[in-house]
């Protein structure tokens, strides 16, 4: 799956949370596990820091409902 940055196309494995900023994004986490989504703010994903990629970022995530981890899927909507 290839993503558009502005004029720039990226696939999405090599995705990493400093891409997030180039244009807005809307991400949003799905919880395979339990089929729970919510809203995420793109700063704490920071909090692994800008180069990490966000597939390993989505290993680490935990649903705040049924609180498995590794089951979370982002979901990225590009602001125009």
């Amino acid at each position: 799956m290839v993503e558009q940055l502005g004029t720039v196309r990226i696939a999405a494995y090599e995705l990493r949370a400093e891409h997030l900023f180039v244009v807005r994004a809307r991400v949003t986490a799905l919880c395979l596990a339990c089929r729970h989504q919510g809203p995420v703010d793109v700063f704490d994903l920071l909090r692994w820091g800008k180069y990490e990629l966000l597939g390993r970022i989505e290993a680490r995530l935990r649903c705040t409902q049924c609180e498995v981890k590794g089951f979370c899927h982002l979901r990225i909507e590009w602001e125009r």
